[in-house]
């Protein structure tokens, strides 16, 4: 499809923007490396490169031996791609930065599924919660591609196509079983209507699906376990609560942490509470003119609720990326005015947390 002048503008607009944020946070957090992994590889960053170099693997852990330990508990899309950027380049390009390569490769491609949004709904993909992982070494910016790609061919009733965005998509991150069950209840919820063929909505369910089973082929065959994302996840006690529960036990984390900069970390997650109450409202009372209404409101509930429920070091400033297509869909129901409301206040989350990333105190 060809891009009009202003499309082209703001893309532009959007990229060198992505680059001079990032450079600043870098500086801001003291890190002077430049767009490397000296500034933008942490924590869980080590296991993806990990996975690029060896695989998936799972063995007792030596202080728990009941327990097992390995690296399978991570997705294996991100890690591949790596591996074949490092192999295609003849091994010119280290591991690290073929990383940073496919994150920023992701996101600009990206654009193109906001490329008829407003200005402020194309501001997004830098400002939404959990943007400072698009910059790393992380799988978030892959993620935010296929999520976004999905709903993109939805919307356009494209099956096929957005099946095989969601098969992608659930190889991109530990999203799968989540994204199966919204999907399952939208594409039921369609066929009962007759407004979704069976077989529209058996490429929509199945071919996800399909991704979390080559995903269990694989580790069976590089584990000996198809098992191993939960025999590794296992030992991290995750178990879903009660909202209200663990936004108690945050709320003691704010205060320990009140007058620091760490205070913003659960600050921005009361305001994706408030800001996913209201986009679940808004996607309700709009349900007679968008047909994606009902999957809009289960993903946002859902992708949000589970992973801040499950426990008090679940990584939801990080999980918080994939729900990117729910801010965008709201952005077009809301005033100019509130949107800019909500690009400052995202805005000034940005800078702490990438400030907290780059510090290491995000993981």
């Amino acid at each position: 499809m060809e891009l009009s002048k202003r499309q082209i503008i703001a893309a532009f607009a959007l990229i060198v923007s992505y680059f001079l944020f990032g450079h600043y946070i870098a500086l801001a957090g003291n890190c002077w490396g430049g767009w490397n992994e000296i500034c933008w590889s942490r924590w869980d960053s080590g296991l993806y490169l990990g996975i690029a170099k060896v695989g998936h693997t799972l063995y007792p852990c030596p202080d728990i031996p009941s327990g097992n330990c390995g690296n399978a508990g991570w997705a294996p899309l991100y890690p591949a791609l790596i591996r074949l950027l490092h192999e295609i380049s003849g091994q010119q390009i280290p591991f690290a930065d073929a990383g940073i390569y496919i994150s920023t490769f992701f996101w600009i491609c990206s654009l193109y599924w906001v490329r008829n949004e407003s200005f402020a709904g194309a501001l997004l993909l830098l400002l939404a919660p959990g943007n400072i992982y698009f910059h790393a070494i992380f799988p978030m910016s892959l993620l935010a591609f296929f999520v976004l790609g999905m709903f993109y061919f939805l919307e356009r009733q494209k099956y096929l196509l957005a099946g095989i965005m969601g098969y992608f998509a659930a190889l991109s991150y530990s999203i799968g079983f989540i994204l199966i069950a919204c999907l399952g209840v939208y594409a039921f919820y369609q066929w009962r209507k007759k407004d979704l063929t069976l077989t529209n909505a058996s490429k929509l369910v199945l071919i996800p699906l399909a991704g979390i089973i080559t995903w269990f082929t694989y580790d069976y065959f590089a584990t000996g376990k198809w098992n191993a994302l939960f025999l590794i996840q296992g030992k991290y006690g995750h178990h879903v609560k009660l909202p209200f529960e663990m936004m108690y036990l945050k709320f003691k984390e704010l205060i320990d942490a009140w007058g620091t900069l760490k205070m913003s970390i659960e600050l921005q997650n009361y305001f994706i509470w408030i800001a996913v109450i209201l986009a679940v409202i808004k996607f309700y009372k709009i349900r007679t003119q968008q047909p994606l209404w009902l999957l809009l409101m289960i993903f946002t509930l859902l992708y949000w609720w589970l992973p801040y429920s499950s426990s008090s070091v679940t990584a939801v400033y990080r999980n918080v990326c994939v729900l990117l297509p729910a801010w965008i869909y709201l952005f077009r129901h809301i005033t100019p005015l509130q949107r800019w409301i909500a690009l400052t206040v995202m805005a000034v989350f940005s800078v702490t947390q990438g400030i907290l990333f780059i510090q290491s105190i995000l993981i």
